[in-house]
């Protein structure tokens, strides 16, 4: 399984519209916020932000300031199209070390 690492540090929900043209009703959506770390090859840390659309919000929200890992998939790029890889879970899966190594974290199942 893959997981993206990061802390909680925003749950939020983005504005509904209505297409005038079309009538369709968008937005509305519920959205959470990771600070990310990546190590860069030269060693260093890069933060970033990762916002990720949620149908749980109340998950996450009594999460704030702490390290969640939340199971992602992947694509890869053939012939210019975006194609999924599978990725499967095995038994007994763990994942350690992460954003500082001891902190605790917080493990989402979608």
């Amino acid at each position: 399984m893959l997981y993206l690492e990061g802390q909680v540090t925003n749950v939020f929900r983005t504005p509904e519209g209505r297409n005038q043209e079309t009538g369709e009703v968008f937005g509305g959506q519920y959205k959470v916020q990771l600070q990310v770390c990546e190590t860069m090859r030269n060693g260093e840390m890069r933060i970033d932000m990762e916002t990720l659309t949620t149908d749980e919000p109340e998950k996450y929200k009594g999460l704030k300031g702490q390290t969640v890992l939340v199971p992602v998939g992947a694509f890869a790029q053939n012939n210019g199209r975006n194609v999924p890889v599978r990725l499967y879970k095995r038994p007994g899966d763990v994942v350690e070390g992460g954003m500082g190594g001891s902190a605790k974290k917080s493990k989402i199942d979608v």
